[in-house]
């Protein structure tokens, strides 16, 4: 049981609430202790005539920007503050961490600041779902640039959030969606007592309701990370994700929306908690569209002596698909080509222990058909049959998640 305000909620069988209060540090925004879960409560501080509101959320293994929340009226409109502000709405500022330079940062910073916003618009007593929620909890999700969706305390007319100039990049509009759909279970307190559904309301939700691959990679990241996914004790990360799969299941039966409720029982059963990316869930969700043959994810691989961890593993056709993301490759020239020596000799090694390697990056995702076509052709020179169970969950994602409006393009 975890309280909300004055009342009591019911969590899920396997899942633990874990949020604390931010610390009230000197610093302007403070020093957390790196990997822990935890939440601010807006420590309040004036710049001018200003309310300046301080807030950040570090999750486990990952990390959604800091930033700063401010609220103006019109006698302080025009006040420029210590460095650029990026305007979300009427009223409504956020000013990234001075750490947080890339232009993917900086959408998952106004992802962050709309919400918190809209909550001040609400007074704190709308309860924020869907997509709103994974950004509020710190877990990845496909969608980039992603509504505000919320289940309102009463019925308020939806509207356009306007498109936000950054410092590096122009994150475009979006809109504040209301659902008369309640979460299954209580909500919960998040990020300085924001009101979200669980992520596991979140995952059911979106499998029935937006596309596959949203729900898809939505179900993988919140697998991840409810099951507390470890590399280095396999058998029993993944005892804990079928754990978290049981709870998704049991919650989407008691969910009283019937919408696609087939499509989201096989998409919870295909997906798959060791998915460290968004990246990984997505070519493990295009390998099981594709062939039957047993995929695995952290794969162990011994090859020369070493032990390494395969990204995604067909071991009835020693085939490796090993994935570059952002920080497997650094964030310079220097880090990039270290990394690049290094996973060359790596897939040399794997590669003489008689294991296929095929690579992808972000930039595949750019073509979905060519991406899978590809993938096709490679296991087909494997010797894999292309004949799968979950060939009717293959579906080229839509223009409305997959446009430059939605997602940040590499």
């Amino acid at each position: 049981m975890v309280k909300v305000g004055s009342n009591w909620c019911e969590w899920p069988r396997g899942l633990v609430p874990t949020a604390c209060r931010y610390p009230q540090a000197s610093d302007a925004w403070g020093d957390q202790e790196e990997g822990a879960p935890t939440a601010c409560r807006y420590p309040q501080a004036r710049e001018g005539s200003m309310r300046v509101r301080r807030c950040s959320l570090d999750s486990w293994r990952m990390s959604v920007p800091r930033i700063e929340i401010i609220r103006t009226t019109h006698t302080d409109r025009h006040a420029v503050g210590s460095s650029p502000r990026m305007r979300i709405r009427r009223g409504f500022h956020i000013r990234p961490h001075p750490g947080n330079t890339e232009p993917w940062q900086e959408w998952q910073a106004v992802a962050l600041g709309r919400i918190l916003a809209v909550n001040d618009t609400y007074r704190g007593r709308a309860v924020f779902v869907g997509s709103s929620a994974l950004v509020l909890h710190g877990i990845p999700m496909w969608v980039a640039n992603p509504d505000v969706t919320l289940w309102p305390y009463r019925r308020r007319r939806a509207y356009a959030l306007a498109t936000v100039e950054g410092t590096r990049t122009v994150v475009p509009q979006a809109r504040i969606r209301i659902t008369t759909v309640p979460p299954i279970h209580g909500p919960v307190a998040v990020l300085g007592g924001v009101q979200a559904e669980t992520p596991v309301d979140v995952a059911v939700r979106l499998v029935q309701g937006s596309g596959v691959i949203e729900g898809a990679v939505a179900v993988a990241m919140v697998l991840h990370r409810l099951a507390r996914f470890d590399r280095f004790d396999l058998p029993a990360s993944r005892g804990r994700v079928e754990a978290v799969r049981e709870s998704m299941l049991e919650a989407l039966e008691q969910s009283g929306n019937r919408r696609w409720r087939n499509r989201a029982r096989r998409l919870i059963a295909s997906a798959d908690g060791g998915c460290d990316s968004v990246l990984e869930a997505v070519v493990v969700w295009i390998v099981r569209t594709l062939t039957d043959s047993v995929v695995v994810t952290q794969f162990e691989v011994f090859a020369d002596g070493e032990r390494y961890f395969a990204d995604i593993a067909l071991p009835e056709l020693r085939v490796i698909i090993e994935l570059d993301g952002r920080g497997k490759l650094g964030d310079d020239l220097t880090s990039f080509r270290r990394a690049q020596r290094r996973w060359m000799v790596r897939q040399q090694r794997i590669e003489e222990a008689g294991w296929r390697v095929f690579r992808l990056n972000w930039h595949d995702l750019n073509d979905f058909v060519g991406l899978r076509s590809r993938i096709a052709r490679f296991l087909c020179a494997a010797g894999g049959v292309l004949m799968s169970s979950y060939e009717d969950l293959w579906q080229i994602p839509p223009l409305e998640s997959n446009g430059p409006h939605r997602r940040f393009y590499a």
